[in-house]
C-alpha cells in the first residue's frame, strides 16, 4: 500500500475519531447500532451523538442545514465519481447552463472550499519539521486543487458576462496567493526529507 493511502486513511480515522464524544466515568456505554466502518451513516450517526455546546463552539450549528448536507458541502472530495459515468456526464454538464439558484449554491461551495484550502494550507506552514508535515503538506495540496477545480467549473458553467467577470476578479488573486504560498513550502521525499 502507498504511503500516501496510508496516511490518508489515518488522517481520516483521527479525523473520525475526533467526531466521536469521549465517553463519562458515570454514563454507560450505548449500544451502536452496527454500521460499515467509514460509511455516510456512522460518520452522520457520530456526529449527531455530539452535544449541541460542541457544534456551537466551533460555529458549525445551523438547524436548517442537516449533518449530511454539511459533510458534503464541505468535504467533497471524499465523495468519488465512477469512471464509466464520468465522460457522459462531462458531456452533458458541459453545455448546460448555470441558473441563478445554482450559481448562488456553488459559490457558496466554491467559498467553503477556498476556506479549507486555507484552513489545510495554515496547517502545513505551521507543522514543518514536525512528523506531521507530508501529509499537511498532500492534504494541502488537495483542498486547492479541489478549490482551483470548483472555480474552473463554475467560471465554465457561468453564461452571464458580469458574473463571470465578478468571479474571476475576486477568486483568481485569492488562488494565486495560496498557490504561491503552496509553492514556497519545502518539498519532502518519502523518507521525510526535505529537498
Amino acid at each position: 500500500m502507498p504511503a500516501s493511502t496510508t496516511l490518508f486513511k489515518s488522517k481520516w480515522n483521527s479525523f473520525v475519531s475526533k467526531l466521536t464524544p469521549a465517553p463519562s466515568n458515570n454514563q454507560q456505554p450505548q449500544q451502536q447500532p452496527q454500521l460499515r466502518r467509514g460509511s455516510d451513516d456512522t460518520i452522520i450517526s457520530r456526529f449527531k451523538s455530539r452535544k449541541h455546546s460542541d457544534a456551537m463552539s466551533v460555529g458549525t450549528f445551523d438547524s436548517n442545514v442537516s449533518i449530511r448536507d454539511k459533510f458534503r458541502h464541505v468535504i467533497p472530495f471524499f465523495r468519488r465519481r465512477n469512471s464509466s459515468n464520468t465522460s457522459a456526464s462531462i458531456e452533458d454538464v458541459a453545455h448546460t447552463p448555470i441558473t441563478s439558484v445554482d450559481y448562488c449554491q456553488q459559490l457558496d461551495k466554491l467559498q467553503a472550499l477556498y476556506i479549507l484550502a486555507i484552513d489545510e494550507l495554515n496547517y502545513a506552514e505551521d507543522s514543518q519539521g514536525s512528523s506531521y508535515y507530508s501529509g499537511d503538506r498532500v492534504t494541502a495540496r488537495e483542498a486547492i486543487d479541489d478549490c482551483a477545480n470548483a472555480y474552473y467549473e463554475l467560471l465554465r458553467h457561468t453564461s452571464d458576462a458580469v458574473a463571470r467577470e465578478s468571479l474571476r476578479s475576486s477568486m483568481a488573486p485569492k488562488l494565486l496567493k495560496i498557490q504561491k504560498r503552496m509553492n514556497t513550502l519545502p518539498k519532502v521525499d518519502e523518507d521525510d526529507d526535505y529537498y
